[in-house]
């Protein structure tokens, strides 16, 4: 894979996952959108996973399947996993009426590591649609479909990556596709004509239209406004609208007329319909007047990168900003009026979606009161029977330099803060003092922490949360690589069996099981270890790194482990504590020992479905053992071949290994399949090589067997 070798594989490697069955209760009250989750131990609290809740009938994909899984009737939504390197996921399904049928993909969206793209073929193989995800924004397509016609779906990373952790949620429905909306947010209370920027918004054309239909937006402004906008030619998916307490404007709404003033407070929106283009609002400020702005489209799935700028009114430039953190592409202003007078607010794109009717940004002016915001964590953790002290951050805004009154709820049974907690004033940092009981229960619960303030006659409120908060225990042993980030030379295609060294604390004798750390300093290029019990009282053990044989020669290898073990928290319930590794297990790959080669790189497959693969089998002198050649699960083929595992004697450098497929008549084209020889070194440790056969079925039948893609 291509982020695997060359620069690529220098930058930093995804977690890799752990699956693990769980259940989740979502009430039947809780509106279209995210539901955030954590999973939390005795070694702390995960970061936020998140759940998206959609309407509609749902299914989950056939895991490892060789063809394109068939789907029921339209609507449906897919709940999937690009669990494999370059695996390219197929779904296909047919139009039961002609019009647009609209393709979504969810990823980014769910914190998934997934860059997909996503193309939709017809039944005579020809592309109809096709879109690439490299900016994290999820994925739109829409096409015009046939009754009756048959279409697949091919969904893959553009990188080819792929694990377990790269998930995605697919809708595919009839109808329209609403892409934007102007106003893009809504006055809490209030009914107001909507414009709805999409494909076939209007007339079910596969265009870009708008259409106008009123919306009545909730009283409370806690959560966004969903709906669906329903027409003769299918329903749209959720479209989700903020809620403010500020006015909403549009662009070229009345107050723009004869080069009117932005009345602000307010919030506007409007569309960079030209390419590369500039909106720009008048408003009127005095001196010594302080705003904050923000251009906000990132938050609203809009493609742009906005940026923002203030101009007088001999348009010099006052103030810009382009990104208001390394976490957004929108962009925002804190701005004090030099002097009385007309100023510019002027709204940019950096990328370059503009230049489309749905190319929407929404801008956000009030006035810049004293305030003040706290930086927390996702997680907090506290040692059980233990104390800690949380870190908090106070960004204090416009000269606000007052006290910060904080109450925090939802502490676990026996955690405990002092109480009152108050900041004191002008200080930027404080900290939260939490102490445990000494028979308290390692638990995790989720916290709030609310804070007040007082500005003259003005009570300013923040509410913070839920936070996982989890009782922690520290292990009672801890585990190093003896050769202590050391690097040691070592054959690619074998297993280096690294020296691990085991202190335990005084009373503590039980079993550790060591595992591969799911943060690794690089992308590992296939390199492993399996799951190894330590027994009781061991302190030194041998742990087996398998290296395979496409390794570069040219970079050194480092791997962490952890450390598991049962442990009781101070109630007396069995938990299990995590040490990792303190240095790091280092290797440099050498020459491989052995090389496995196919003496016809190309086989025809005869009708009976029987095919001989002659192999060669090279080794270094020190290789003396025997060899054992077996056939590697296909993906293309799965069960449809098979093949009784060879075994080559020490002396023996040719071997033939013989597969048989069975439903011959039903496959065409070239399908690789992979044979691997495998050597117990002195009888303990695995050296493996591979050769890749083609299978060649001949040419398809006809043009429609050619469209059954396999995964």
């Amino acid at each position: 894979p291509p982020y695997w070798f060359g620069k690529k594989a220098r930058r930093p490697p995804f977690l890799l996952p752990r699956e693990a069955r769980a259940r989740l209760t979502v009430p039947a009250d809780v509106p279209p959108g995210p539901v955030h989750w954590q999973v939390a131990s005795v070694n702390g609290a995960s970061p936020r996973g998140i759940l998206w809740i959609q309407p509609g009938p749902a299914l989950v994909e056939q895991p490892d399947r060789t063809a394109p899984q068939e789907l029921p009737p339209l609507p449906v939504i897919v709940h999937g996993q690009i669990r494999h390197i370059a695996e390219v996921d197929r779904y296909r399904f047919q139009a039961e009426t002609d019009g647009l049928i609209r393709c979504r993909l969810l990823a980014p969206a769910l914190r998934s590591a997934l860059r997909a793209a996503l193309q939709v073929h017809g039944a005579g193989g020809e592309l109809l649609a096709e879109g690439v995800d490299t900016a994290g924004n999820d994925l739109v397509l829409v096409f015009s479909a046939v009754a009756g016609q048959e279409y697949t779906l091919s969904l893959y990373d553009v990188d080819f990556r792929g694990n377990r952790a790269f998930n995605y949620q697919l809708e595919i429905a009839r109808g329209p596709a609403v892409l934007a909306a102007v106003p893009a947010a809504g006055k809490a209370g209030e009914t107001r004509d909507v414009t709805l920027i999409g494909y076939g918004v209007a007339t079910g054309a596969p265009q870009i239209e708008q259409t106008v239909r009123p919306v009545t937006f909730p009283a409370e402004t806690t959560r966004p406004h969903t709906f669906t906008l329903d027409t003769a030619f299918g329903t749209s998916g959720i479209i989700s609208l903020p809620v403010s307490d500020l006015p909403q404007q549009v662009e070229q709404g009345p107050w723009s007329q004869n080069g009117g003033l932005l009345p602000v407070p307010c919030e506007v929106s409007g569309t960079l319909s030209e390419r590369y283009g500039v909106d720009r609002l008048r408003v009127q400020a005095t001196k010594g007047q302080a705003w904050s702005i923000r251009a906000r489209s990132a938050r609203f799935d809009s493609p742009l990168d906005l940026s923002v700028a203030i101009a007088d009114a001999e348009g010099k430039e006052l103030a810009r900003n382009d990104d208001l953190s390394r976490e957004t592409t929108d962009a925002g202003l804190e701005w004090t009026a030099p002097a009385d007078g007309i100023f510019e607010i002027q709204v940019t794109d950096a990328s370059t979606a503009s230049g489309s009717p749905a190319s929407a940004w929404r801008l956000e002016v009030r006035e810049a009161l004293p305030d003040f915001e706290l930086t927390l964590p996702e997680q907090i953790h506290v040692p059980a029977g233990g104390k800690f002290e949380l870190a908090v951050k106070v960004l204090r805004k416009q000269q606000f330099t007052g006290p910060v009154q904080l109450k925090l709820t939802g502490l676990p049974a026996g955690v405990t803060v002092p109480e009152p907690l108050l900041v004191p004033e002008k200080l930027a940092a404080f900290k939260i003092p939490f102490e445990t009981a000494a028979n308290v229960t390692a638990v995790a619960s989720m916290v709030r922490l609310t804070a007040e303030a007082v500005d003259g006659e003005r009570k300013i409120v923040h509410e913070y949360g839920p936070i996982c908060l989890a009782l922690t225990i520290a292990p009672p042993f801890s585990i190093d690589a003896e050769g202590k980030d050391d690097v040691t030379k070592w054959p690619r295609g074998t297993t280096f069996p690294a020296p691990v060294l085991i202190e335990r604390e005084e009373g503590f004798n039980g079993e550790i099981l060591l595992e591969m750390a799911s943060k690794q300093g690089r992308h590992r290029q296939g390199i492993s270890g399996p799951v190894l019990p330590v027994p009781p009282g061991t302190s030194r053990i041998l742990y087996p790194v398998f290296l395979p044989e496409w390794l570069e020669t040219t970079r050194t290898s480092r791997m962490k482990l952890n450390g598991v073990a049962q442990v009781k928290d101070p109630a007396g319930n069995i938990r299990y504590s995590l040490a990792t590794l303190k240095t790091r297990i280092g290797f440099l790959p050498t020459g491989a020992v052995f090389k496995l080669e196919a003496a016809n790189p190309v086989q025809a497959v005869p009708e009976n479905g029987i095919v001989q693969i002659p192999v060669v089998l090279n080794r270094a002198r020190e290789l003396t053992e025997a060899a054992e050649l077996t056939l590697l699960p296909s993906m293309r083929l799965g069960e449809q071949v098979s093949a009784e595992p060879v075994t080559m004697p020490a002396t023996a450098s040719q071997s033939e290994i013989t597969l048989r497929v069975t439903g011959r008549d039903q496959l065409s084209g070239e399908i690789p399949v992979t044979i691997r020889a495998t050597v117990l070194r002195n009888g303990v440790y695995p050296a493996e090589a591979e050769t890749t056969v083609i299978l060649d079925f001949g040419p398809a039948p006809s043009a429609t067997a050619a469209t059954a893609a396999s995964r």
